[in-house]
């Protein structure tokens, strides 16, 4: 099977050396000007070699087909002539040979690619696997052949654990999850995975669990949301206690099978993930203590969030959940959960007592239970750090009611009986002296939790503490695209970099490089024919063509609250996509289209644009576009709504009208896929980020390529008009909603593949009409 060809390779090439070629970033790489043709390479494994030696190999050879389209075989001993030899091997392993006095230690790689073959060696199976994972990024696409560049890699982690957070996909989104670990997890070096379970798994001797899960988010979804009436997406207690939050996108809010857990974690074992299972207790245990009210510590609460640790049975539960997850998981540790506890102290039997003795006995019945079965354990560390969750505070804004327990006893109780927890401490925005220093003090390996990179302060110097072991980046939001899009995929592919690189890219170069590599992902994480692939990444240059907007320009390129005159206008092109920016001193000293917002008067601009002309059939549209000021304050899409796709402020949309007269919109949401026009890099998915010039004082002027994909591509588009959306001040809550107009910079249409794109002898023909 061939693939598009490309009509400028030598742009190809160019394009491949301007993006960051490796990601992350290796330890010690040189770059060869030497390439391997896949089409002269196979796979070699040593002939009695056992299938599970043969799994990076199969890797590759998977992972490069679904890339590429290009297969490369597996032979078994001799190297078939004529053919280069790609080796993969793991060090002192059967048949495998010695480990080079070279080879970094665990999870290291030596690699080796040339124009005769590739030579890959592992410290462990998860070293050859990373072998794998950089060799498919040195594959590139020149003219009909797929190639390999040549390189020699020595590279091994900055940190051991580089994992991320996630809640249990719901049944639909298994296959999405599976394409999860290997195309992005495997791909970007990540290790590891903690699954939050919740309710979200109908266990066979107590499914009451799994349908009172089910049962609660359907009650709060038929509740609505109460962020804009309250401020929180979360059931109040009496007396408008506030509760933990919810976690309804978890399983999508329905369950999986224990099969269907069972065969998510085999997954993870076979890409070499450590898929750690979180079974939150004391806190966040809406799923038990709504459905076992006998052991809710509140259970006049309409939704208790919490079970009362002086209850016998409440532990009973819980190490049957517990013992059940643990069968179908296989897992090697638990992570237990035990933050923002809220609800203490409260029942008759605890309020005589202190709640920080409470909390640590909770903590060290449950890790007992696990040490005795060979389990480690995992815990958040906020309410072991005073200036976070452990001190009592209680506030009320007239509105919720926010009462936190104290728990500084807990601290000495868990740190001297279990020092063996490591701790998630997503502290770490407190600083390293009440934060980082805090949990070290006490004795306890970290890894931050809830991390993000580019707002963490001094990585360098508190990364670099023996204590500190990683980190692990959190979604809270369904286990699919739009929602991870929104709130995972960003953070966790800036983090890859910070967290195996010894010498990561910082500031800019970093932004620059994950803007650039997000699209990449996002193509790749939805490729099929129900959901089509990203038109701009899939198809030639050819099939890529700017549509004038000038007609329809009605606002300068500085105005009262804008000023783009630094952006290069003329046709451009940044990462194979061509587009073009209006130059104002050539119309009229118009450059953009700016639509004014329904709920304003039409003064300045209109609320509908003139339409601009179309005419064709196109896959999608890119629509390169800026707000003219910051909009609302965006919703978070998970935890924050029942509604992600409402998360974000719409400012407008974009009316494509077809031939036939029938409209479809693609909607202009801020903070999803447009930024303000001073914002810099804001690492959106659900847009292409490109710096198109510079900013007043300094620094990119970005501008962001929503890319519409066209449901009715067999349909010739007639025009499109911008048109303004009203805010929605009664939806959102306080600072949600702004006065932000879309502005229109250009557009640009894609084509769909043609069949003379794979043979180009075809070209106007139709099969067997010659």
């Amino acid at each position: 099977m061939s693939r598009p060809r490309r009509d400028d390779d030598n742009q190809e090439i160019e394009m491949g050396d301007r993006a960051q070629l490796i990601w992350p970033t290796p330890q010690e790489i040189k770059l060869r000007d030497d390439a391997l043709p896949l089409s002269r390479a196979v796979l070699v494994a040593p002939a009695q070699a056992p299938e599970a030696d043969l799994a990076p190999l199969r890797l590759f050879a998977d992972m490069i087909a679904d890339d590429f389209d290009v297969v490369v075989p597996i032979a078994r001993g001799e190297v078939p002539q004529g053919k280069a030899p790609i080796r993969i091997r793991v060090a002192d392993q059967g048949g495998g040979g010695s480990a080079p006095s070279n080879l970094p230690g665990e999870e290291g790689y030596l690699l080796k690619v040339s124009a005769d073959g590739v030579e890959g060696v592992g410290r462990d199976r998860r070293g050859a696997q990373h072998a794998v994972a950089t060799m498919v990024q040195l594959a590139e696409r020149r003219g009909d052949e797929v190639v390999m560049r040549g390189a020699e890699i020595r590279d091994w982690p900055y940190k051991p654990l580089r994992m991320v957070h996630l809640y249990l996909p719901g049944v639909d989104h298994l296959a999405y999850a599976r394409r999860y670990m290997r195309d992005f997890l495997v791909r970007y070096k990540l290790n590891g995975l903690f699954v939050e379970l919740g309710g979200g798994v109908r266990l066979p001797d107590r499914p009451e669990i799994a349908l009172g899960w089910r049962r609660f988010v359907d009650e709060l979804r038929a509740i609505g949301d109460t962020g804009p009436i309250y401020g929180e997406h979360t059931p109040l207690g009496p007396g408008r206690r506030f509760a933990a939050s919810v976690h309804t996108h978890l399983a999508d809010g329905r369950y999986l099978e224990p099969d269907e857990l069972a065969q998510l974690c085999d997954w993870a074992r076979d890409y070499e993930l450590e898929l750690v299972p979180e079974m939150q207790s004391l806190a966040h245990a809406f799923y038990l203590a709504t459905v076992y009210r006998e052991i809710a510590e509140l259970p006049e609460a309409d939704f208790p969030d919490t079970y009362c640790p002086c209850n016998p049975k409440s532990y009973e539960i819980l190490f049957d959940v517990m013992s059940a997850c643990v069968e179908l998981t296989k897992c090697r540790s638990v992570h237990i959960g035990h933050d923002e506890w809220r609800a203490a102290g409260l029942c008759p039997k605890c309020r005589e007592r202190d709640t920080g003795q409470l909390f640590g006995e909770d903590v060290l019945k449950i890790t007992s239970w696990l040490t005795e079965r060979g389990l480690g354990a995992w815990m958040w560390g906020d309410h072991l750090v005073p200036k976070h969750n452990a001190r009592r505070r209680s506030r009320d804004n007239g509105k919720v009611w926010y009462d936190h327990p104290t728990t500084e006893t807990a601290a000495k109780m868990i740190s001297e009986a279990a020092p063996h927890i490591t701790i998630l401490n997503w502290s770490w925005y407190l600083g390293e002296q009440d934060g980082d220093r805090v949990l070290a003090d006490l004795g306890f390996k970290q890894i931050y939790g809830n991390f993000n990179g580019r707002s963490f302060e001094d990585w360098r110097g508190r990364s670099a503490r023996a204590s500190v072991l990683g980190a692990g980046v959190s979604s809270w939001c369904a286990w699919e695209d739009f929602e991870l899009g929104k709130m995972h995929y960003p953070s966790a592919l800036y983090a890859a970099s910070m967290l195996w690189s010894n010498d990561p890219p910082e500031g800019r170069a970093a932004d620059e490089a994950t803007a650039r590599l997000l699209p990449v992902v996002r193509d790749r994480m939805r490729r099929s024919w129900e959901k089509p692939r990203l038109w701009s990444q899939a198809t030639t240059p050819k099939r890529k063509h700017t549509i004038s907007i000038r007609e329809a320009c009605n606002a300068p390129a500085k105005g009262e609250a804008w000023d783009l005159s630094g952006l290069q206008t003329g046709p451009q092109e940044y990462d194979g996509i061509p587009y073009e920016l209006v130059d104002p001193s050539s119309h009229d000293g118009k450059g953009a289209v700016v639509v004014e917002r329904l709920h304003k008067p039409e003064a300045d601009y209109p609320h509908d644009s003139a339409p601009i002309p179309v005419g064709g059939n196109y896959g999608s549209l890119i629509f390169w576009q800026v707000a003219t000021e910051r909009g609302g304050e965006p919703v978070h899409a998970g935890d924050g709504t029942s509604y992600p796709r409402e998360s974000s402020e719409m400012l407008g949309w974009y009316e494509i009208r077809y031939a036939d007269g029938l409209t479809r919109g693609a909607e202009v949401r801020y903070a999803e896929n447009v930024g303000a026009w001073d914002e810099g890099y804001t690492l959106l998915y659900h847009a292409r980020e490109v710096p198109a010039g510079e900013l007043p004082g300094g620094g990119p002027l970005v501008i962001w390529g929503l890319e519409w994909t066209n449901p009715r591509p067999e349909v010739e588009i007639e025009s499109v008009v911008l048109r303004g959306a009203r805010a929605m001040p009664e939806l959102r809550y306080e600072g949600g909603t702004s006065d932000a107009k879309a502005m229109l910079l250009g557009i640009t249409a894609v084509e769909t593949p043609k069949w003379e794109d794979y043979r180009p002898e075809k070209a106007g023909k139709l099969p067997g009409h010659d």
